[in-house]
């Protein structure tokens, strides 16, 4: 004699592998090693910002006369801005990396990252742009060292700009993931 048929329920497919208990943990992980890469990659990038924007600056600073263009004193400030802003985020970014402790509350950092971010990318877009058409004007007229580190520093603008963006990128998509969770 066989057991007679026992019909199952309809959520209950034969077949069906039910997910283990431990799937919620195991998801758990892959969030965190997740969050962990992009704080690692925002890090990285933001770094190589922080170097650009120390070069730029201290290119900019070994030419004695570079405050008679206002293009150019432009330039210095939003590269010593961004300078600032990028070493208390890598230090931020790395104290949060290596200790896995939050120093900022997220709903704050999303923010500050987002608005930052996306803030300074224009204003070095924009500074590297007034910077690039004045040392093309200065390099008509003069040649010299001096005109070659302001050539270097504008071009370090730009690419700090190149570092700076990618992370306003992930600052972007984690503020669209705050948004749609809220």
């Amino acid at each position: 004699m066989q057991p007679a048929a026992v019909s199952t329920p309809e959520k209950h497919l034969v077949g069906a592998v039910p997910p283990s208990p431990a799937a919620d943990v195991e998801a758990g992980v892959a969030v965190k090693e997740c969050w962990v890469k992009k704080k690692a990659v925002t890090l990285i990038l933001r770094a190589s910002a922080l170097l650009f924007s120390v070069i730029s600056f201290m290119l900019m600073v070994t030419v004695t006369d570079f405050t008679n263009y206002s293009a150019l004193c432009y330039v210095f400030t939003i590269v010593l801005v961004v300078m600032i802003y990028t070493a208390v985020f890598v230090g931020i970014h790395g104290h949060e990396v290596r200790t896995g402790e939050v120093v900022i509350p997220p709903k704050v950092a999303v923010w500050m990252n987002f608005i930052g971010d996306q803030i300074l990318a224009l204003m070095l877009l924009s500074a590297g742009s007034a910077g690039a058409e004045t040392v093309t004007a200065l390099r008509q007229d003069y040649v010299g060292p001096a005109v070659d580190q302001l050539t270097a520093s504008v071009a370090m603008t730009f690419l700090l700009f190149l570092a700076l963006e990618p992370a306003a990128l992930i600052s972007t998509y984690n503020f669209s993931i705050y948004i749609s969770k809220s």
